[in-house]
């Protein structure tokens, strides 16, 4: 069972994405929402979750409105990839009529005048339902044609759902080297294939195996045995994405998760729990939050957003990385210390010499607490009283200079 839930503006909004999230959520609607009219037998021999409804919904993070936007809601019972297929066909036939085109086979691609006013897609990223995304494949397939294989690449499975999996068997301990092998693997540019990467799987899975950890050679396993999966946790080692195309994918669904507790709040704040209280609440946010972010004429600039934000990344990071050629980062220039024009006209130089011919002391001293500075004035009348004191003690010992007993 499936209602879908799209506004105009959303929908003119899905044909210039490129790049898109979907995720599941639960609890919108009250648990067993979907039992009425059923017969209570049917009830008792189905499934723990078999009434339930769980929103479905596809986001995207539009640059020139600098948000997430949700573009895309369905309640939906159950996760067969029969039902993937057909809120992923529903979405893609939208968005092609507003613009939205195949993706393109590779960067060399170019086309005419017309096919250059559309937005190719690109890539969705999910987490690793299965039937998400062998769904979505079969979708692509039938709006733009080919086989579902040819699309294979073009899913990439959130890096959170990933790490989470991986975590399970290894006790949360993000030093464990299962754990870091496998990140690795999955983050590695070096040039290898699916193929590669599934040699190695099989590798490191007889080696846990051998180990006793029975868990991490099943997560392996797992992966082996879903081809789907396998492709979405290893999105590099397919070879459809370009680098930059990787980098412009999400690569996780954490974006979204504002707006799922945004649409939690909106539903609690309706007091809805019933399908259709829950449903005429999303409705009417919906078109009141698009109808705050468009106004009537204005095309919304979003094809190459995510392209744009993500090549500005890559230049800040090549910039902050920069190595000159001797091989060591250069140096931070030293700051040098200014002396105030205030303190510069109250010192006073060493090698100046008074009228009495004594050397007249420098402007500051130095004691156990550190260097302390006196104003010119002072020094001149302190040179004064040495001279008076010496020119007393000349009258009345017949020395030529201070004595010590004088200076005391």
């Amino acid at each position: 069972m499936v209602v879908v839930m799209q506004t105009d503006g959303q929908a003119a909004l899905s044909g210039k994405l490129r790049f898109i999230q979907a995720d599941s959520t639960f609890g919108v609607v009250a648990p067993g929402g979907a039992k009425e009219g059923v017969a209570v037998d049917a009830i008792r021999s189905a499934g723990k979750r078999a009434f339930d409804w769980d929103l479905f919904n596809i986001v995207a993070f539009v640059q020139s409105l600098n948000r997430s936007v949700t573009i895309f809601r369905a309640m939906v019972i159950g996760t067969t990839a029969d039902m993937y297929e057909e809120l992923f066909e529903q979405y893609f036939r939208v968005a092609a009529a507003n613009g939205l085109a195949a993706p393109r086979i590779s960067d060399r691609e170019s086309g005419g005048g017309a096919r250059q006013q559309r937005t190719p897609f690109v890539s969705v990223t999910m987490d690793f339902e299965t039937g998400q995304h062998i769904g979505c494949f079969r979708a692509l397939a039938r709006v733009f044609g080919g086989q579902p294989e040819n699309y294979h690449g073009r899913v990439v499975g959130c890096s959170v759902h990933f790490k989470r999996f991986l975590l399970g068997p290894c006790g949360n301990n993000l030093d464990d080297p299962f754990f870091i092998h496998m990140t690795r693997l999955r983050e590695s540019d070096t040039d290898h294939g699916i193929e590669d990467v599934r040699a190695e799987l099989m590798t490191t899975s007889s080696a846990c195996a051998a180990q006793g950890e029975t868990r991490k050679a099943n997560i392996i396993r797992w992966l082996l045995q879903n081809e789907p999966a396998l492709l979405a946790a290893f999105p590099r080692a397919t070879g459809v994405l370009g680098k930059i195309e990787l980098l412009a994918s999400y690569s996780d669904t954490n974006s979204r998760e504002s707006l799922n507790r945004q649409t939690k709040q909106v539903v609690s704040e309706k007091g809805a729990s019933t399908l259709l209280d829950v449903v005429s609440a999303l409705s009417e946010f919906d078109h009141a939050t698009m109808a705050s972010m468009t106004s009537p004429g204005r095309v919304v600039p979003t094809g190459d957003s995510q392209m744009a934000r993500m090549g500005r990344a890559a230049g800040r990071r090549r910039r902050s990385n920069a190595v000159p050629a001797t091989g060591q980062p250069p140096k931070p220039a030293q700051r040098q210390r200014r002396q105030s024009p205030a303190a510069a006209s109250a010192t006073v130089p060493s090698n100046r010499q008074g009228s009495n011919g004594l050397a007249v002391a420098p402007a500051t001293a130095t004691y156990a607490g550190g260097a302390a500075l006196f104003p010119a004035s002072l020094i001149a009348e302190f040179q004064a009283f040495l001279s008076a004191r010496a020119r007393g003690a000349s009258g009345e010992g017949g020395s030529a200079g201070p004595s010590a007993g004088a200076i005391e």
